[in-house]
């Protein structure tokens, strides 16, 4: 029996791999669960085959012809795609039906069974974050039934001065290097700011109010957002450690 080959990729965050591309090569079809930064990263993705995608929180104002969530008939399995299931504009009733739902944003690789449906996060195959491995999912789909490949993308490898070293790869590494400054410009009083931005990302907040509400930038907000999502009640203590603070 011939089987589909579609990619499913997430929060590539302006960043396609080599390796990324050459494991997509001979796709069908690729699902992109949101967080694209930049539609060059689109053009670049249909060059290897049409492109299903929704918009990420972190896509402006050049996505905005872009669906929060769409369904899609994939070779005869039902897909939901959204880019936070966490998303409290969405309940499980939006999806129900379908047979697979697919999602991104915290930039950890998931799957499992509920509801009736096949739960499938690809994880980030963009810059690498958190200390969390690069991945993406292969979908292959025949007669209506599918099964998924699970691939890890390794790290980059950065070259200072002749010698080869691994990237950054968590905040940590990040704070310990002394570059974080030179990215992230962090307030003094921002030990004070944390519990309410911990507060409104909670309550469903984007990245771009709570960077306008609390006077910090897009990309710090960005960075509590997402250990907020990859870590449920973490709190201000839990977030500074993460930062160097």
């Amino acid at each position: 029996m011939a089987k589909h080959k579609i990619g499913v990729i997430s929060d590539t965050h302006n960043k396609l791999r080599k390796e990324v591309l050459e494991h997509l090569s001979g796709c069908e079809l690729i699902l992109h669960a949101g967080d694209i930064c930049k539609p060059e990263i689109l053009e670049e993705l249909k060059k290897i085959a049409p492109v299903r995608v929704i918009r990420g929180n972190n896509d402006r104002e050049w996505a905005q012809d872009i669906p929060d969530t769409a369904v899609y008939d994939v070779f005869g399995v039902k897909v939901f795609m959204i880019h936070n299931i966490r998303d409290r504009r969405y309940t499980p009733l939006d999806f129900q039906d379908a047979t697979l739902v697919v999602y991104g944003h915290s930039h950890m690789y998931e799957e499992l069974d509920a509801d009736g449906a096949h739960f499938l996060n690809p994880g980030s195959c963009g810059p690498r974050r958190f200390g969390k491995m690069n991945s993406l999912v292969i979908l292959w789909i025949g007669d209506g039934e599918f099964t998924t490949e699970y691939i890890e993308i390794a790290p980059e490898v950065k070259m200072s001065g002749g010698v080869g070293k691994p990237g950054v790869s968590s905040l940590a590494e990040l704070a310990g290097s002394g570059t974080m400054g030179a990215r992230l410009e962090i307030p003094a009083d921002f030990g004070d700011r944390l519990p309410k931005m911990i507060r409104d990302f909670n309550r469903g907040k984007s990245v771009r109010q709570v960077a306008r509400r609390h006077g910090i930038s897009e990309e710090l907000a960005d960075q509590v957002c997402r250990m907020v999502v990859t870590h449920p009640g973490i709190g201000a203590d839990g977030v500074m450690k993460r930062l160097g603070i």
